[in-house]
């Protein structure tokens, strides 16, 4: 029940606001439509993004993957609501904080290519980010499979079906192929 875990994201207590937060994602799995809306109807983003940009790690992972999953469909809608709670600013300010974990960076990264995916929003997600993702390639995670994985999933999204209409556009996508070369450099399974 969704008023019941929204309510639950409101208790000022971390486990019943864990249970709620555990509960939206886990309803917007589906990335069915009408559950991104019913979620975004609940008027509940700002909630969502304030418990993100709080100190505990397991609240910051759950929060952005609700984000993820609401900026996943070809529907815009999750991804202008986000941009208008000032979630892309949230997830950028986050991604910056020193020792933040791994799977939260990841999953910060997986959230600002869904919302850079729409168009619209392209350019306002991926004007700084994406020097911050090549650092954290290159730089800081060259040797984590998922973190590979994931940015390489970024970045063609980002490039895919778009058209390149920027020197910023073309800075990125020229930085992308220094990505694509620590892909083929890694002796894992990565770009299989």
């Amino acid at each position: 029940d969704m008023e019941l875990a929204v309510f639950e994201l409101k208790s000022e207590y971390f486990n019943i606001q864990l249970a709620g937060m555990v509960k939206i994602r886990k309803f917007l799995l589906s990335k069915d439509c009408s559950k991104i809306y019913t979620i975004l109807d609940f008027k509940i983003l700002p909630r969502i993004i304030d418990l993100m940009s709080g100190t505990d790690s397991t609240l910051q992972f759950e929060a952005c993957w609700i984000l993820t999953n609401l900026s996943s469909s070809n529907d815009i809608r999750g991804s202008k609501e986000i941009v208008k709670a000032k979630g892309v600013e949230a997830l950028k300010k986050l991604f910056d904080r020193p020792r933040l974990s791994l799977n939260v960076k990841i999953q910060i990264i997986w959230a600002l290519s869904n919302i850079s995916s729409d168009y619209e929003f392209r350019s306002f997600v991926a004007d700084d980010f994406f020097n911050r993702l090549f650092s954290f390639i290159l730089y800081e995670h060259d040797e984590e499979e998922e973190a590979l994985k994931i940015s390489l999933w970024a970045l063609s999204n980002f490039i895919n079906r778009k058209v390149i209409s920027s020197s910023s556009d073309e800075l990125i996508l020229r930085r992308s192929f220094l990505i694509f070369k620590q892909y083929l450099q890694h002796e894992t399974k990565v770009i299989q």
